[in-house]
């Protein structure tokens, strides 16, 4: 699959203040649903998720890596999920700034996978 067939989109969840850390499980895989059955084919989803320390110290870290993990294992389109550990929720400003970082983030990656796939770089190949 060459860089123009690939479609890479960061998705911001913002964990309400409000949320029970005992219906973190089930509001994530909400979220994930919908950007799953938004997701094209070829479509490469990183979910940044700003997480309230409130939820967040509520886990173990095991647990929340293993969350995390079953939300990558379980849908197809989302490759990964970066976690933000914030005091509280955002507000309306802070989701604006968040989405300008993800759009500059974006635009940094698709950049480098066309520069990648310019130098010949494809499957079975890594760079480290």
């Amino acid at each position: 699959m060459g860089a123009e067939n690939a479609q890479m989109k960061i998705s911001i969840i913002n964990v309400p203040d409000d949320l029970s850390p005992l219906k973190l499980r089930g509001f994530l895989r909400n979220q994930a649903d919908e950007i799953q059955a938004n997701a094209s084919d070829n479509c490469f989803a990183v979910i940044r998720l700003f997480l309230p320390d409130r939820i967040r110290l509520a886990y173990s870290q095991k647990k929340l890596d293993a969350l995390l993990e079953n939300i990558v294992d379980r849908y197809a389109s989302i490759y990964r999920v970066e976690l933000v550990a914030v005091a509280q929720a955002l507000n309306f400003d802070e989701m604006q700034e968040a989405a300008q970082e993800a759009q500059a983030n974006l635009h940094e990656m698709v950049e480098d996978f066309k520069r990648f796939d310019e130098q010949g770089g494809g499957p079975g190949e890594t760079i480290h």
